[in-house]
């Protein structure tokens, strides 16, 4: 698939899902210019039920032009057989995208939350993701300019949400975190550019990551954190990136019987930008399922 033949100036945030069905789904963002030349960005979905030999067309989820941003591994299956794609708008509004029948088809459920509507210092919500807790509660978290995640739950699969409040536990630069729920002994697992005062390195002062003037977008250092109690409290904080010349973010995380495969973008040396380049990390597990983090 490439980009002339999905009629796009670009297709960005890559990602690939396999349903308990076999079925793999394929779901990247095209961008495509209007005839007034206002830039689009549309999530997509195609499918394969061969195994990635042949693949439908690539289909839009959202019907309508305007920029809305799915960003990569955030669609997510949950008990139940429905799949979620939580979506943020170009004026900072969160919306949330389900399919009931294997990604063949999507709706906007109708709540969508607004910074505009929040009590607190912050103007933006960007880049949510979204993971299932034990009892069936959505967590859903997104970056803001407010110096940390936000977050917000949902008891109804994501019809409707609770006010978003900040989460202390997760002070960052407006940048992408990252959660999914490890299989073999059911801690969450959390990565994100954490911004507290423990790792003892000063990020850079800025409103927003400017790719022209902040190389990085304050994005370090690179912090994985774990949970055994659905997100009430986080331990094990490693770092895993602390280079201060390079931004890490956009962290696709991936389970294996053996091991947690971590992929993200790594640039910012040689008058680069954060998202220049990639680096895959692979961090075993012993056979309680339990993260070997020594030496990290």
């Amino acid at each position: 698939m490439e980009h002339g033949d999905a009629e796009s100036a670009n297709l960005m945030s890559v990602s690939l899902l396999r349903l308990t069905n076999g079925r793999c789904l394929l779901f990247a963002c095209r961008k495509f210019a209007s005839a007034d030349g206002t830039m689009n960005c549309i999530p997509s979905a195609a499918y394969s039920d061969d195994n990635a030999q042949s693949w439908s067309a690539l289909r839009p989820l959202v019907k309508s032009e305007g920029y809305f941003i799915l960003c990569n591994d955030r669609v997510v299956p949950l008990k139940s057989g429905k799949l979620i794609a939580p979506i943020a708008t170009q004026d900072n509004r969160l919306q949330f995208w389900t399919s009931s029948n294997q990604g063949e088809t999507w709706r906007c459920e109708p709540m969508t939350l607004s910074s505009d509507e929040n009590n607190f210092s912050c103007r933006v919500y960007q880049e949510p993701g979204v993971v299932e807790l034990a009892n069936g509660t959505l967590w859903c978290w997104c970056r803001t300019d407010a110096q940390m995640q936000y977050g917000t739950f949902s008891q109804d699969e994501g019809k409707t949400w609770s006010e978003v409040r900040p989460m202390p536990d997760f002070r960052s630069p407006m940048a992408p975190m990252s959660v999914k729920r490890n299989p073999r002994n059911g801690h969450l697992v959390a990565v994100w550019d954490d911004h507290m005062p423990r790792w003892d390195v000063p990020p850079p002062i800025y409103t927003r990551p400017g790719w022209g003037d902040v190389s990085t977008g304050g994005r370090h250092p690179l912090v994985l954190a774990e949970s055994s109690d659905e997100g009430c409290s986080w331990i094990q904080a490693r770092r895993l990136e602390s280079d201060t010349r390079r931004g890490f973010c956009y962290t696709a995380m991936h389970f294996t019987r053996e091991a947690l495969l971590l992929a993200y973008c790594c640039g910012g040396l040689n008058d680069t930008i954060m998202l220049q380049d990639m680096k895959l990390v692979r961090i075993p597990m012993r056979a309680d399922g339990t993260l070997k983090l020594e030496g990290i």
